[in-house]
């Protein structure tokens, strides 16, 4: 059973949406089921499934935004 989504800050999602239109890779550091992953990746676009907000990154992969820790160093509030 998944845990429950917990929203972003809106001055994270802003910077979000401003690398997206930006098209420029990130370092972006983020958790999932086999624990902290770092990578260098495009960022796509940002979605809502079933109540909760993705980031789908070049390779097709989500990732939740309440899973994000950092992208280009800048932490996500829900870990600061």
């Amino acid at each position: 059973m998944s845990r429950k989504y917990t929203p972003i800050s809106s001055d994270f999602h802003d910077m979000l949406e401003e690398l997206i239109f930006d098209k420029k890779t990130c370092e972006v550091v983020y958790f999932d089921e086999a624990g902290k992953i770092a990578r260098k990746i495009k960022l796509e676009r940002l979605l809502m499934v079933e109540e909760q907000e993705f980031l789908e990154i070049e390779s097709g992969e989500m990732i939740r935004l309440d899973n994000l820790f950092s992208v280009n160093g800048s932490l996500s509030t829900l870990y600061c």
